[in-house]
């Protein structure tokens, strides 16, 4: 709807020189203002942002990345006890064992952030030397810190609590974009009465498909 309407905003002109149509903007400002286009955008990305924000309270959705985070965990400390919690720098020795007493019981998403977090900063000093450690992949140390950030986003309290206040807005966005293309359709249809194929666009894809599965049946009974 938003690129129709844009895209038709103005006077249309045939090739000949004929006037096809002569623009949404015709309708003037008491029906169709000059921001339409732009409410319609604002309204659809706020939906959008709404959207994402369901993503956070997804249970499923953290409860897999959740799991994804305790094996990571469990591969970076592996890692780091392999390479250095017997090495002859007492440094790495130590702050292998310092990382296992902080870290060793993290289990929720925060927790586990954290611990990812401890790792990737004890581990990234030294990637070049770690990768192909035992089959370690230096690149894992990038991916566990984004996941971390991940993690840390989907399972504050914060979070949660911020992206249900924005989750609770998406019936009156929903509602306000259904009213404004509502709104569209009405006058398109009387702008491109005479332009069959426009004046298809206009109807909702939800309206085309069921029409579309009348006719196909109609077909299917007559025969």
């Amino acid at each position: 709807m938003l690129a129709l309407l844009r895209r038709h905003w103005r006077p249309l002109v045939a090739p000949d020189g004929a006037l096809v149509h002569r623009g949404f903007a015709s309708l003037g400002e008491a029906h169709l203002p000059q921001s339409t286009a732009q409410d319609l955008q604002a309204l659809l990305t706020r939906m959008r942002e709404e959207d994402r924000s369901a993503k956070v309270l997804d249970r499923a959705e953290l409860g897999r990345r959740t799991k994804r985070a305790q094996r990571l965990v469990l591969e970076l400390r592996g890692v780091a006890r392999a390479a250095y919690a017997r090495c002859s720098d007492a440094t790495k020795a130590n702050a292998v064992r310092d990382l296992d007493a902080v870290h060793g019981r993290a289990r929720t998403g925060v927790e586990l952030a954290s611990a990812i977090r401890a790792y990737v900063a004890f581990l990234g000093e030294n990637s070049a030397s770690l990768d192909g450690f035992g089959g370690f992949d230096a690149a894992m140390i990038g991916q566990a810190a984004r996941l971390a950030e991940d993690l840390a986003t989907r399972g504050g309290p914060e979070m949660k609590a911020a992206a249900r206040a924005l989750y609770s807005l998406r019936p009156v966005t929903a509602r306000e974009v259904h009213l404004l293309c509502q709104k569209i359709r009405h006058y398109g249809k009387y702008l491109f009465r005479a332009c069959p194929e426009l004046y298809r666009q206009l109807t909702s894809p939800y309206l085309r498909k069921q029409r579309a599965r009348l006719r196909r049946a109609e077909r299917a009974t007559g025969r």
